[in-house]
């Protein structure tokens, strides 16, 4: 019995110690901040974004890289990212990543080619932020410095979050939602695009468009107005950004330029119901929001109630007609983004039977109904507009 104790205590022992098979040290691994895939000729290509170590990024100083950039083909993007070891001594560790970019170039081609890639590989996480580059590779993406932050990778998830709060056009897509959305009848996923911009000699990124998929390939874009309408349709509830409006008051011969009127967005929520009316289907879409007032060009005296009764119903307008573009891209495109066809199957599960095997062209000629409630519910600092002693 003794014996046997002993025995065991030291079997216990040699599984404690043994630790994870897998296990790395520090010293032979490298951080992955972003990866992306492209498509050449008859290959497929892997890109990553690495940190350097940090006594390398010591040496680097203030005008030197922080990243290195590897690049490989194969005919699988599994291979390819192994083909990196051809050329790296150090291990990368992919869980630290946090975005991936696709090129546009393999989005009209095929997403099919990558997404077994995207949901089996166990080594990348689920909630990456996305991004299609637009006219250039994720390699090109990659290379752009975007200063204050060492690695476009991070860069570029901090300005998708940035921008939804502050100004409010694009949606940040996470990588479980585009599978999700690419598995699932009756909605098709849209990824947000990023271009380089040139300015002389200077380049730098920024986020342009929505990106929008239809049966495997991406079918076309959004443009910025329609991205933000595309945004007030999402059933989670939104907040943060800004939109301009007509001041009620304005005079017509000088133009925006002295009409706008500022409106911050506090949190916008949409509904939408399909109704079955003869035999057509209707989709009603109801937003209810609130914000504030937030700046104006000119200082005609816009707090009375009647002004602000005013100043909503403007609001109203501007935000149901960047609702009413955005379907109308959408239809165009036949690409049923608005996950219409996912309502239609839960609230009209016997029609949607019916219009799922032609859904693209239905969704096309679907009619739809907008109403938007928009209240205004501060002014910040000024209850009034500011007065010159003249």
């Amino acid at each position: 019995m003794h014996r046997r104790l002993i025995v065991t205590i030291i079997l216990l022992s040699s599984l404690i110690i043994s630790g994870c098979y897998n296990r790395l040290e520090v010293d032979e691994t490298v951080i992955v901040v972003g990866y992306g895939v492209d498509i050449k000729g008859e290959q497929k290509v892997f890109s990553a974004q690495l940190a350097l170590p940090e006594p390398r990024m010591q040496q680097a100083g203030s005008n030197g890289s922080l990243s290195m950039i590897v690049t490989e083909p194969g005919q699988g993007f599994a291979e390819a990212a192994r083909r990196v070891f051809l050329t790296l001594p150090r291990t990368p560790v992919w869980s630290m990543t946090d975005t991936m970019i696709m090129s546009e170039k393999l989005a009209r081609e095929d997403i099919g080619l990558v997404v077994d890639f995207l949901a089996r590989n166990r080594f990348l996480r689920n909630n990456l932020f996305l991004f299609l580059s637009k006219g250039t590779s994720p390699e090109e993406i990659y290379r752009i410095e975007v200063p204050p932050e060492n690695y476009s990778a991070l860069a570029l998830e901090k300005m998708i979050k940035a921008q939804e709060k502050q100004i409010g056009i694009y949606i940040p897509v996470k990588q479980k939602d585009f599978l999700y959305k690419s598995a699932t009848a009756g909605i098709e996923p849209v990824i947000p695009q990023v271009i380089i911009e040139k300015s002389g000699e200077q380049k730098r990124l920024k986020l342009e468009g929505t990106a929008v998929f239809r049966d495997q390939s991406m079918v076309g874009s959004l443009n910025e107005q329609e991205s933000r309408g595309f945004r007030y349709l999402s059933p989670q509830m939104i907040s943060g950004g800004l939109f301009i409006i007509e001041s009620p008051t304005g005079n017509t011969d000088k133009g925006i330029l002295q009409n706008a009127v500022t409106l911050e967005l506090i949190r916008s929520r949409a509904q939408v119901e399909s109704v079955l009316e003869g035999n057509k289907i209707k989709m009603n879409i109801k937003i209810e929001a609130e914000g504030n007032f937030y700046e104006q060009s000119n200082p005609t005296d816009l707090s009375s109630q009647a002004m602000i009764k005013n100043l909503e119903i403007a609001a109203n307008k501007t935000i149901k007609r960047d609702i009413q573009k955005c379907i109308d891209k959408a239809q165009l495109l036949k690409s049923d983004i608005l996950g219409w066809g996912l309502n239609i199957s839960r609230y009209c599960p016997q029609e949607w039977e019916q219009l799922k095997n032609n859904w693209p062209q239905d969704f096309a000629r679907v009619e739809s109904e907008i109403s938007v409630d928009f209240k205004i519910r501060r002014s910040y600092l000024l209850e009034q507009a500011f007065k010159f002693n003249n």
